[in-house]
């Protein structure tokens, strides 16, 4: 399929729309951090709804030329470290969305990690959806039932942003981009919010958060941190950050007109959405 569907005409109001958000950030003493989490360019397993998991599958047409329009309105945000799954389709959306603003990061700056992947699906990897449900209805399983359990998936990926935090508190770093997967930024926003408190800026329904995620969109996480504290859990168990979901699936550079979930999207840009996974 053609990326030519996604020439924007409006990159520029895109740009200041983002920009708000990080004059907003810069505005708030209270905030250490910005955070903006991006998910991965379309592959052909998306069109087919395959079941990619852990698979390492790479970036169609399609998926490099939404890559290089997410570039398009991120290129005026000065990121101070990246971070991104170490899966192909991940690395080259981060290479086409940032390109040469990585060549001014030292390399210890740029981080390609297993903690950012996908949840693995096992056996059922490479399956399409349907077939997957229909083997799960005929074991009487769920979709968390196999493969790499949920709790599992959401402890790696806490381990992760912890570490990104800590790296960035230690450092002073101020804006960091994420690059990592529709289910794994999903379960990320999840346990930001039921573990770590972390609250949704008044603009996205709690509602919203419980929709798929399109390819390339844009979630921003604003952060701060406790004092006396460096990252983890204090004494109490408590985590030492806190923040804010700024925004969630902004994909505002292919002309969706921010997504949030599939119930809001027309049937022409359904065609486009594809399974987190």
């Amino acid at each position: 399929m053609s990326g030519s569907r996604y020439i924007n005409t409006s990159t520029k109001v895109n740009v200041l729309e983002l920009l708000k958000f990080v004059d907003d950030f810069e505005e708030n003493k209270e905030w250490s951090v910005q955070v903006f989490v991006i998910r991965h360019g379309q592959t052909d397993a998306n069109l087919r709804h395959i079941i990619q998991g852990q698979m390492n599958t790479v970036l169609n047409d399609t998926g490099i030329s939404q890559a290089k329009l997410c570039g398009e309105v991120l290129r005026d945000i000065q990121f101070n470290s990246v971070w991104s799954s170490d899966s192909s389709r991940c690395l080259q959306t981060r290479d086409n969305a940032l390109g040469k603003q990585t060549d001014s990061l030292p390399n210890d700056l740029i981080h390609e990690t297993h903690l950012f992947r996908e949840r693995g699906f096992d056996e059922y990897e490479g399956k399409t959806a349907k077939e997957v449900q229909k083997l799960l209805a005929a074991l009487g399983k769920t979709w968390d039932s196999f493969g790499e359990e949920p709790a599992a998936l959401r402890l790696r990926l806490s381990e992760g942003w912890d570490i990104l935090l800590k790296e960035a508190r230690e450092r002073k770093l101020r804006r960091v981009a994420l690059f990592s997967h529709g289910g794994s930024i999903s379960n990320l926003v999840h346990h930001l919010i039921k573990e770590r408190s972390y609250e949704l800026a008044d603009s996205i329904p709690t509602s919203r958060i419980n929709g798929g995620l399109n390819n390339t969109s844009i979630t921003i996480v604003n952060v701060g941190f406790k004092d006396g504290v460096l990252s983890g859990t204090d004494n109490e168990g408590k985590y030492a950050d806190w923040g804010v979901i700024t925004e969630f699936n902004n994909c505002n550079h292919l002309n969706y007109s921010r997504v949030y979930s599939r119930s809001d999207i027309t049937k022409s840009v359904e065609e486009e959405v594809v399974d987190n996974f």
